[in-house]
C-alpha cells in the first residue's frame, strides 16, 4: 500500500511538471520551476496562454511573478493578440494583466493578420483597456502595397483601424 502512495506522488509530480496553472497564464514548458511558494514560476522554451486565451505567447524564458500578475518573457518572443488578429515578435517583454497592459523591446515587429502593414522599431507598449499601440521611437512601417514609411512616433488605434503618426 505504502509503494502504491508513494507511486501515485510521483507520476502525479512528473505527470504535471510540465503544465501550471496561475491565476494569470497557463504554462508550458520544459525545465518548469515553481519557486518561492508558487509566488515565482520560471519556464524555458515555453508557452504561456492567458487564462482567457486572448494572449498565446512563446519565448525562450518566462518568469511569471504571481503575487504581481506580471509575465517576463526573454529571448526570441512571439506573442499573438487573438481577439485584434495581431501578432508581435520582439527581443524581450513585460506583461502586467493587473494593469492589461504589456511592454516589448528590442526587434520589435508588429504584423497585422489581415497583412495589411508590418510597423518594426525597438519599443513598444501596448493598452490593452484603451486597445492602443504606440511608441516614441523611430518607426518603420510597410504597407500592403509596397510603401515604406519612417516616422518619429505613432500610436494605433486598434478599434478604429487607424494609426497616428509624427513627422512622416
Amino acid at each position: 500500500m505504502k509503494n502504491k502512495l508513494i507511486f501515485l506522488i510521483i507520476i502525479i509530480f512528473f505527470g504535471f511538471q510540465n503544465l501550471s496553472l496561475s491565476s494569470g497564464f497557463n504554462f508550458e514548458g520544459s525545465n518548469l520551476e515553481i519557486l518561492e511558494g508558487g509566488k515565482l514560476i520560471r519556464a524555458n522554451q515555453g508557452k504561456a496562454i492567458s487564462n482567457d486565451g486572448n494572449f498565446e505567447i512563446s519565448s525562450d524564458k518566462f518568469e511569471y511573478l504571481k503575487d504581481k500578475d506580471i509575465l517576463k518573457s526573454i529571448g526570441n518572443g512571439v506573442v499573438f493578440i487573438n481577439s485584434e488578429k495581431l501578432k508581435i515578435e520582439y527581443d524581450n517583454a513585460i506583461f502586467d494583466q493587473n494593469n492589461l497592459t504589456f511592454e516589448a523591446t528590442g526587434n520589435v515587429k508588429i504584423f497585422e493578420l489581415n497583412r495589411k502593414f508590418v510597423i518594426k522599431n525597438n519599443k513598444i507598449s501596448y493598452d490593452q483597456k484603451d486597445n492602443i499601440v504606440n511608441s516614441n521611437d523611430i518607426t518603420k512601417i510597410e504597407d500592403k502595397f509596397g510603401n515604406i514609411y519612417f516616422v518619429d512616433n505613432f500610436i494605433f488605434e486598434i478599434n478604429k483601424n487607424l494609426i497616428k503618426v509624427k513627422n512622416l
